[in-house]
């Protein structure tokens, strides 16, 4: 899938830092519009520390089953540890490839993970190609840096830092934003009732240092500054204290902005 490794220290950070800030409010917005849907074998798809499982685990079929896969195994692994449920099982597996047979699942479900993707409609089509006709394919895409202020700011300050030759991690998950392509890959892919619709939610950080930490060690440009020659710690501090002048502190207030895509397949 993706060339991005969230490994070692990157999940733990990845989970505390920006879980609970940007990743939960559209997790529950997420798993809210699963409420009508048909069918009980589900299967997420980059779950990453698992903001979405817990609730897919609430929302699931007395009788339904969730497969539960990320790419990377620190990832994966704390997403195990939230969820205790005998009808999910956890499966590392790589979202262009996915390990399983055709039509297999009612629901394919990915949060925040198809911009990491390194061929999207690839990607696509292999959710198409293990949906049951008449399935429903859900994911959501980061807007814009201008629609995310937060990632902004830090991407400003990474290239402030490196300008002849800036880590170039925060342009992926800010970078998959055109709709109409998004909807003709889509199509491309066998979908049909395809919906892309912006949905905003605001941030609301007990404190700006603690979003800070996440937004460069919750990731891989913390190990991109590194290969720079720069220093992590440095840049979180630069980062604090830009987070203070732009959004407040105790708590910090912001906005986020993504796209929340339902298909059919």
């Amino acid at each position: 899938m993706s060339t991005l490794s969230f490994s070692g220290s990157v999940p733990t950070h990845y989970d505390d830092g920006l879980g609970p800030v940007i990743f939960e409010p559209y997790a529950l917005e997420t798993t809210s519009r699963l409420s009508d849907v048909e069918g009980c074998e589900w299967l997420e798809i980059a779950a990453g520390t698992g903001r979405v499982t817990r609730h897919l685990v609430e929302a699931l079929p007395p009788n339904g089953t969730l497969v539960v896969t990320d790419l990377q195994p620190g990832m994966l692994q704390i997403a195990k540890s939230k969820v205790n449920d005998s009808r999910v099982r956890f499966e590392v597996a790589d979202a262009t490839a996915l390990p399983f047979a055709d039509s297999t699942f009612d629901v394919v479900v990915s949060q925040f993970g198809v911009m990491f993707y390194p061929d999207k409609e690839l990607g696509h089509r292999e959710a198409r190609r293990v949906l049951r006709s008449g399935g429903t394919y859900l994911f959501t895409s980061w807007a814009s840096h201008a629609e995310n202020q937060w990632a902004a700011t830090v991407n400003e300050l990474i290239r402030a830092e490196f300008p002849a030759n800036p880590p170039g991690f925060y342009a992926v998950p800010f970078g998959y934003t055109d709709t109409a392509e998004i909807e003709a890959s889509l199509r491309r892919a066998g979908f049909r009732d395809i919906r892309i619709e912006k949905v905003r939610k605001p941030i609301l950080a007990d404190k700006a240092r603690s979003f800070a930490v996440g937004a460069i060690s919750g990731n891989p440009v913390s190990v991109q500054i590194e290969e720079h020659g720069g220093d992590p710690q440095a840049i979180i501090g630069r980062v604090e204290n830009e987070f203070v002048r732009r959004f407040g502190d105790e708590p910090m207030r912001s906005e986020t902005a993504a796209l929340v895509v339902t298909a059919r397949a």
